[in-house]
């Protein structure tokens, strides 16, 4: 059965800053405590998103986090400069592209590349996942109700993840 997927955007935002977070070996604790004071925020230990303002902390694994932010900030040097220590920060932004896919058909666009449940009473607004679309290791979260889907990619799988989008949009 082929599926027609109107009403669904597909965009390459730009200006997105990307930064690995990995916890030293003090742990998470002091990390934690560290973004606690500063942000105001708790890292999230389970597969979800929390933001404080334009900044974004994103499971990704056990005491491992990607951070995102718009492009207006030093976000690597932020980040070193509030948890030196305690955290290993990598900038992530020429290695990854990002997707956002929204709509009133993203969600059925999306479950046919994704091997995840995306019902909204399942996967709901700070949700994220590590997971596979069309073969390809994506790190995903949903932003809203819309729904809108954030998708990281590496760099140099984009093209063939777009490929893939694209090819489900025209059916």
């Amino acid at each position: 059965m082929v599926e027609s997927f109107q009403d669904v955007t597909i965009e390459e935002p730009s200006g997105i800053e990307m930064v690995s977070l990995t916890a030293s070996r003090a742990g998470v604790v002091p990390l934690s405590d560290a973004v606690r004071a500063k942000w105001d925020l708790e890292l999230p230990t389970r597969p979800k998103r929390i933001e404080a303002g334009a900044l974004a902390f994103i499971w990704a694994g056990p005491d491992r986090w990607l951070v995102t932010s718009p492009s207006t900030t030093n976000l690597a040097g932020e980040l070193r400069a509030h948890l030196g220590a305690l955290a290993a920060i990598t900038d992530q932004g020429a290695g990854r592209t990002t997707f956002r896919v929204s709509g009133a058909g993203a969600r059925g666009m999306l479950a046919t590349l994704i091997g995840i449940d995306l019902h909204p009473r399942v996967f709901v607004p700070g949700d994220t996942a590590l997971t596979n679309a069309a073969h390809i290791n994506v790190h995903l979260w949903q932003i809203d109700d819309a729904p809108t889907y954030d998708i990281i990619v590496f760099r140099s799988l984009a093209a063939s993840f777009r490929r893939a989008l694209m090819g489900l949009q025209s059916h």
